[in-house]
């Protein structure tokens, strides 16, 4: 008796990037800075004003 063909499943290939885990941590810190800065400002609670990275859009 023959038995069915399967099918074949491609191998899952995972590609590690040393460091990145760091750079995410940075960034997530630097969001985090960021949103604090902008809700004390609107509670009207003086924040940095060298955070306002979005002024100068």
């Amino acid at each position: 008796m023959r038995q069915p063909a399967t099918l074949l499943k491609p191998q899952a290939t995972t590609i590690y990037f040393k460091g990145l885990n760091g750079l995410r941590a940075i960034s997530a810190l630097a969001v985090l800075g960021l949103h604090i800065n902008m809700s004390l400002q609107q509670f009207g609670l003086p924040g940095l004003s060298t955070l306002d990275l979005a002024g100068f859009l």
